[in-house]
C-alpha cells in the first residue's frame, strides 16, 4: 500500500512538473519585446467583506507573471463604505503596486 501512495504522489509530481514546463514554455513564445504595463482593475461599491484578499490574489498574481513589465493593481471606489475604503487604503501603503482611484458618479444639476 505504501509503494502505491509513493508512486501516486511521484506521479502527481511529475504530472505537476510536466504543466509548470509547459507553461513557461507558452509564457516564453509568447513574450515580446515591447515594454507595457500590466494592470488588474478592481472595483468595489458598499460594504465588500474580501477586498482586503481580492487585493492580495490581485498583487500575488501579478507578482508570479514574471517579466520586466511595470505591474499596478488599480482599486476603483464605486461607492465604497468607510470600512472598505479603510481597508483598500492600507493595501495601499502595504503594497506599492495598489492605487485608489475614486470615480465621480454623475453629476448632479446645480
Amino acid at each position: 500500500m505504501a509503494e502505491f501512495l509513493g508512486k501516486a504522489f511521484l506521479s502527481f509530481l511529475l504530472i505537476l512538473g510536466a504543466v509548470e514546463a509547459v507553461r513557461l514554455v507558452v509564457f516564453a513564445l509568447l513574450r515580446t519585446r515591447k515594454k507595457g504595463k500590466v494592470c488588474f482593475l478592481l472595483t468595489f461599491s458598499g460594504h465588500e467583506e474580501e477586498a482586503e484578499m481580492a487585493l492580495r490574489a490581485a498583487v500575488q498574481r501579478l507578482k508570479w507573471m514574471g517579466g520586466r513589465e511595470e505591474k499596478q493593481v488599480l482599486c476603483l471606489d464605486c461607492g465604497m463604505d468607510g470600512e472598505t475604503r479603510r481597508i483598500c487604503e492600507a493595501m495601499a501603503r502595504e503594497y506599492d503596486i495598489i492605487e485608489l482611484c475614486p470615480v465621480c458618479g454623475p453629476k448632479q444639476a446645480e
